[in-house]
């Protein structure tokens, strides 16, 4: 009788953990599915002024949104005037990363007050971009100018680095430095020729 039962037992254990067993592979399948299924998600990104839609997966970030950002970010830090401080402010803060934001804040505090002393605006006006998708980076070279009311004081041409970190789904400033013209890294770069017809 006392063998029977350990026998019974025995078995009922034997099912209980060939069920438990079968249960953990279960879950374990699952969330490698799972898990794959998060690596290649897709996210769309949808802007009006982009000409086609774009999606940041896993991979890299595409052209065009990096030379969107940084024409963005352009128009933000090199189009200002005196009245334009709180939405440049406020605007920075949602372009870069929290320790580049800071940075920046300490660096414009001066300036801020010499444009607001001279009554100074500048304007930028882009001409090329050179980007760099795989370091997240884009040079912008353009005409900058320099106004006090309808004057024209200084007008040159300049050349911007932007360098990008991603952080999830969002790409976030991390710098913006003037770049001299021998470190220019888009003048390294030879033109494609393009096959003649």
């Amino acid at each position: 009788m006392k063998i029977e039962n350990i026998h019974k037992n025995a078995r009922d254990v034997g099912r209980r953990n060939a069920l438990l067993f079968g249960l953990v592979g279960l879950s374990v399948a699952a969330n490698v599915v799972l898990a794959v299924g998060v690596v290649g998600a897709r996210q769309t990104i949808l802007v009006p002024t982009l000409t086609s839609e774009l999606t940041i997966n896993g991979g890299g970030v595409p052209r065009d949104y990096l030379e969107r950002l940084a024409r963005d970010a352009t128009f933000v830090f090199l189009n200002r005037n005196p009245q334009s401080e709180d939405f440049f402010d406020k605007q920075v803060e949602r372009l870069t990363t929290p320790e580049t934001f800071q940075e920046i804040k300490q660096m414009m505090i001066s300036e801020r007050l010499n444009r607001q002393e001279n009554r100074a605006s500048q304007v930028f006006f882009p001409q090329s971009f050179y980007v760099a998708p795989k370091e997240l980076y884009v040079e912008v070279v353009g005409q900058l100018d320099t106004l006090n009311s309808r004057e024209v004081l200084k007008s040159e041409y300049k050349t911007y680095g932007l360098t990008f970190v991603r952080r999830g789904s969002l790409v976030l400033l991390r710098s913006f430095v003037p770049v001299e013209k021998n470190d220019e890294k888009g003048s390294q770069v030879k033109p494609r020729e393009e096959p003649e017809y």
